[in-house]
């Protein structure tokens, strides 16, 4: 970098540093979510029920409306399925990445929120062929980008509530993408103050 874009940084800084030390600080809380996911467990790929950890981020940017972002873990219980020789557990693990604005409704502490989702799938299958011997395979790790829509209650300074959707597409062991909607509840936990 040459010393005049520098210097023109380093002014611009300067001038933004009462606006930006005058915005409220993050919002930082932990979320516990349970998700509800359409056709997992038909199409071999865990429980239809997902759970998981995440960790979010709020920013005022106006009175009413905050940037909000997040990431986290989810994973699936393992479901069976069985043939006439073979046995299977299959389970799903997820990580996510998102940015969403939230913006306050005319009730104090309710909100909608809207944005995208990252999510990096992988399915695990474990193969039984008898009670002692059992083969793991693990299938492509997959990533897309959904939309991200919901409702976000804050109950009391350190608990709030979410009702969220969103997409996730999950590669299967053959390489098959599929498809599907999620419904989360989650339960956050906010820390600080």
């Amino acid at each position: 970098m040459t010393r005049t874009p520098r210097l023109g940084l380093l002014a611009a800084l300067m001038v933004a540093q009462p606006v930006l030390m005058a915005q409220e600080p993050w919002d930082t809380s932990f979320k516990l979510v349970a998700a509800q996911v359409s056709g997992q467990e038909k199409a071999g790929l865990g429980q239809d029920l997902q759970y998981g950890l995440t960790i979010a981020g709020a920013h005022p940017v106006t009175s009413r409306g905050a940037i909000c972002l997040e990431g986290g873990y989810m994973y699936s219980p393992t479901s069976s399925r069985s043939t006439s020789i073979l046995n299977f557990e299959d389970r799903r693990d997820i990580y996510h990445l998102g940015a969403h604005y939230r913006q306050g409704l005319f009730m104090d502490g309710f909100s909608v929120q809207g944005g995208l989702r990252y999510t990096s799938a992988v399915v695990t299958t474990r193969t039984y062929v008898n009670a002692s011997s059992w083969v793991q395979n693990q299938g492509p790790r997959h990533g897309a980008v959904s939309p991200f829509l919901g409702l976000h209650g804050r109950l009391t300074d350190k608990i709030s509530l979410e009702l969220n959707g969103s997409g996730l597409a999950v590669k299967n062991l053959n390489g098959q993408v599929t498809k599907e909607r999620q419904i989360e509840v989650a339960l956050g936990i906010h820390l600080g103050k």
